[in-house]
């Protein structure tokens, strides 16, 4: 029985209908558009890649993502509940305030003094700021409490008070507006602001689920291709085998037919997330061109010898899967267009 091969693509679909609109942008995608002619879609409800890996795992959507819990690497301290606290620039609106960039160059000594400063205020709480890799920062809670939160990658560039996170127990928002007036004072953010970079001026809470173990059924995961910090974290929640993403399809379809346990193998292809969210059409286009050429391509090699089943998840709640096997005569056959699923 061969492997099933889910490739997770986000920002695949996603922005297109946005970019038609705007821009008359029309995508060239001969090689996904010629797998899409006859296939049948699968409604996840999942939005997002993180969102999208756990259901695959088996995490239901109402539950609260347990990134924080497979993120974490320090290993020495365990902490009864903890949540991202992951550090961005906010920018204030007449009626809103736009969640702008994910800061992302701090030096470690700068990152240990914020967190220095947080925790002297907040200690009297019983709560405590951690840093584990100099981006990622956690909080530490006393006792677990019920936790609702929206992932980080769903809120970059929108409104955040209609993602705000919140629980029974705790005002978070008066827990985020006491960190904003605290990183306000932040003499590293006032340095930054001379040197014209975008000031940490909040904090991002989110994926504080507990106790996710992944199911087992007949068919588990047992491999994962990618790169970054979704690979780390899926392998870990899965517990199955890592491996950096190769150079093509070609090697993935390789390590399948002689690996000797059967299941399924996630492909983490996040190429086209950067390009969407700075609507950079002509990199988006490109990398596009890039992952057919060098993934697709192969990969429906493998599908037509039946070495392998290919499943395709958008990440904005469609798993699409080729019914048919495209020959090169779908090549003189006008595809269907990605804006039309």
């Amino acid at each position: 029985m061969p492997s099933n091969i889910t490739l997770f693509i986000p920002q695949l679909i996603y922005p297109l209908k946005t970019w038609q609109q705007d821009f008359g942008f029309e995508p060239q995608t001969p090689i996904f558009s010629m797998l899409f002619r006859h296939y049948k879609s699968s409604d996840t409800s999942c939005v997002g890649l993180y969102r999208s890996l756990f259901s695959a795992l088996g995490l239901s959507n109402e539950e609260e993502l347990p990134v924080a819990q497979y993120r974490y690497i320090n290993n020495q301290i365990t902490p009864k509940m903890l949540i991202c606290a992951d550090p961005v620039h906010c920018e204030v609106g007449i009626n809103d305030i736009t969640l702008t960039h994910v800061i992302d160059d701090l030096t470690r000594d700068e990152a240990e003094e914020i967190i220095s400063q947080l925790n002297q205020h907040f200690s009297q709480d019983g709560l405590e700021f951690l840093l584990d890799e100099v981006q990622q920062w956690y909080l530490s809670l006393p006792q677990t409490e019920t936790f609702e939160s929206t992932e980080l990658e769903n809120v970059i560039g929108k409104n955040i008070f209609p993602f705000l996170p919140c629980s029974e127990s705790r005002n978070w928002q008066a827990t985020q507006n006491e960190v904003q007036m605290l990183l306000h004072l932040s003499g590293i953010n006032q340095s930054r602001e001379i040197a014209g970079l975008p000031t940490i001026n909040s904090l991002w809470f989110w994926g504080g689920g507990q106790g996710f173990i992944a199911e087992t059924g007949t068919n588990p995961v047992n491999q994962v291709f990618g790169n970054g910090d979704y690979t780390k974290i899926i392998a870990k929640a899965g517990k199955c085998s890592l491996k950096p993403l190769p150079k093509n399809g070609d090697e993935i379809v390789k390590t399948m037919i002689n690996h000797e346990k059967q299941g399924d193998v996630f492909v983490i292809l996040d190429q086209l997330v950067n390009p969407a969210l700075s609507n950079d059409l002509e990199s988006w286009q490109q990398q596009v061109n890039n992952l057919e050429q060098l993934f697709l391509e192969p990969l429906m090699h493998g599908l037509k010898q039946g070495k392998i089943t290919l499943q395709i998840d958008s990440c904005d709640g469609q798993r699409i899967t080729p019914l048919k096997i495209p020959t090169l005569k779908a090549y003189f056959v006008k595809p269907k267009s990605l804006l039309k699923l």
